[in-house]
């Protein structure tokens, strides 16, 4: 066993080890539910729409998140909110599974005419289109 590996263990058996253990277990636990309350209220809001004001909300939001990026980049930090992963996930609660042959495809889902795509590669960004117009693209 390395030295590296042997003090890991040390460590991890340790109380200060432990508590560590525990804190981040809980903090991943809070993170998870209220990713979960989020997606929830978006479904929630989203399913009472008529597509007129999906289509205003959905704007909306997708300006918010390009304001956000924006801000960070300008910064020097390439990121985007914890948001617009929430959609991705209602998307995948409410729509179909999209199936594309795109290089670095992640996934993605289909919902009331708009296609959410997800791409992985050396980074991973979100690129969201209505019909054949993609209509907003995270950085």
């Amino acid at each position: 066993m390395s030295i590296q590996l042997e003090k890991l263990k040390a460590f991890l058996d340790s109380e200060e080890g432990k508590e560590s253990v525990k804190r981040f277990k809980e903090k991943i636990e809070l993170e998870k539910l209220n990713r979960e309350k989020w997606a929830n209220h978006f479904i929630k809001r989203i399913s009472k729409l008529n597509d007129s004001e999906l289509e205003i909300l959905l704007t909306r939001f997708f300006s918010w998140e390009h304001n956000i990026e924006e801000r960070y980049y300008n910064n020097g930090i390439q990121t985007s909110s914890n948001l617009i992963d929430v959609l991705f996930d209602v998307f995948k609660t409410l729509g179909e599974e999209f199936d594309s042959y795109e290089d670095f495809y992640g996934g993605g889902y289909i919902y009331r005419g708009y296609v959410f795509k997800l791409f992985i590669g050396q980074g991973s960004f979100f690129r969201v289109l209505k019909g054949k117009e993609t209509i907003f693209q995270s950085s």
